[in-house]
Parts: C-alpha cells; structure tokens; sequence
C-alpha cells in the first residue's frame, strides 16, 4: 500500500541524511521563530542553563526546587481579594494576574514540583490554566494533577488545558491535507515526520478532545466543552498566540460545579 502522502519521494530526504541531522529536528520550519531572542536570566538560573543540558538539566531543576520547596514548606498560597489563578507549567510564559507555578529555571513566581501537592487550601482557587503541559507528563500524572486541581477549586472555578491536538494530526497521516508536512517538511516519509510530532520535546501522553473530555468527566467537572484559542470565559483570555506556531492545540474549558462542597 503507498504511504499516505501527497508529497513526492524526490522532495523528501534519504533517511542517511535525516539521520545525520536529526539532532537538529527543527520545529517550526526553519525561518520561523519560536519566541523571538532567546530569554537570558540573570544569576545562578543564566548559569545552569548555559552549562548544563539535556537530560541532566531536568535533574538539576528538580533537585533545585525540592530545595526551595522544603525552604518554603510553611507558606501557604491564598487567594487575594478572594481571587487565586494558577497558572501550572508556565515556562518562560509568566501571565500577568495569575500565580505562575514551574520548576527552578522557568519564569514562574512559585517554584514547585508539580508531581507534589500545592500547599494551597481545597475550594480557594478560582482558576486553572495550563498550556502544552500535560502531553509532558505521563497519563498517571496527568491526572493526578487535574484531580488536585479539582480538589483545590472553589465551587464554580474554570479549568481551561490546552494541548496539542493529536487526532488532527493521525487523521492528517490518513488522509493527508498538508498538516504534517508544513510541520515536518522533507521528512524520508510521512510517519518519520509524525514520530518527530509525537515523540519529541518530552512528549509522554497524548490528547483529543474524547480523551481529555472523559478524563474531565470522570474527575468531576462539568461544562466540559472545547473551545477555540482566544475563546473563553477567563478574563482577560490566557492563550498565547505564540503557541498557534507549534501546530494546532485544543483547548478544553470546563467548571467545578458551584453547588459540590470542598
């Protein structure tokens, strides 16, 4: 049966080539930048990030946020005039108005390891937002981070996750459209260029709409519906366009129940 792909064999590298270069995976296609200069940060974060890469620097970052995690073990996040907004896997995204969380060497205003319980008391926080975190973590994880998220939202609180939208791109693979190959151009064929989709950048889960909605269900939200970039009942909306650049997310918005107790 012939590869689905609407592109020609002579367009696409050998797989000598790929494999040669393939430590470079660019992603979007090259001439299109991610987020402008690379952040510098100033101290000991400027540091490890320059000398350390790799495997290794996810260790450090760890290690350096138990250690300010067990320094911080008594502080409690609170709501300030009755609002809590957390925004979880931040990155180099910090969002004005929310409580940024990530591990030491992100941009976040609270460092902590996600995998631990927020030191957050349940039913005081009044939004979650997270954006191209949950497709790092294992399924495991993943839940147990949206079941703590549950726990810790006031009744009537908005959870809005994005992630990449995988079905869009499996359904490209079948019948394809372009989809793929504007990510993955010239890749030897169609599934290399879909692996690189899949499994690079730390990629551990992956979502669709039916999977992420169920997942909602079963931990308790409601409302559950999916919703397009900019589309949202959070105001001002937290998407960042910047994301649009990494292929298509899905967004699912859902509530804590206004009438369930904490």
């Amino acid at each position: 049966m012939a590869e689905p792909t609407g592109r020609q064999d002579e367009d696409r590298q050998s797989f000598t080539s790929y494999l040669e270069d393939m430590d470079r995976w660019p992603y979007p296609p090259e001439g299109v930048p991610l987020s402008g200069p690379e952040p510098r940060y100033p101290g000991w974060r400027g540091f490890v990030l320059k000398v350390i890469r790799g495997p290794l620097l996810l260790s450090v970052r760890m290690s350096i946020s138990r250690v300010i995690m067990a320094v911080r073990r008594e502080r409690t996040l609170e709501p300030r005039d009755g609002v809590l907004k957390l925004h979880l896997g931040c990155g180099d995204l910090a969002l004005p108005g929310w409580t940024n969380v990530d591990l030491a060497g992100s941009k976040a205003d609270f460092i902590w390891d996600l995998r631990k319980p927020l030191p957050i008391l349940p039913g005081t926080v009044t939004a979650v937002f997270n954006e191209h975190f949950l497709e790092h973590l294992p399924l495991p994880a993943a839940m147990s981070i949206l079941t703590q998220c549950h726990k810790l939202m006031a009744p009537g609180g908005i959870i809005r996750v994005g992630v990449p939208d995988f079905r869009l791109y499996f359904e490209d693979y079948v019948s394809p459209a372009g989809l793929i190959d504007n990510a993955r151009p010239a890749r030897p064929t169609a599934l290399v260029a879909l692996n690189e989709l899949v499994y690079s950048y730390g990629h551990l889960c992956l979502w669709d709409v039916d999977t992420l909605t169920k997942l909602f269900s079963e931990i308790g939200f409601v409302d559950i519906h999916e919703a397009k970039m900019g589309d949202s009942a959070l105001d001002p909306v937290p998407d960042q366009e910047l994301r649009s650049q990494y292929g298509p997310t899905l967004y699912i918005e859902a509530v804590k129940p206004p009438g369930e107790n904490v």
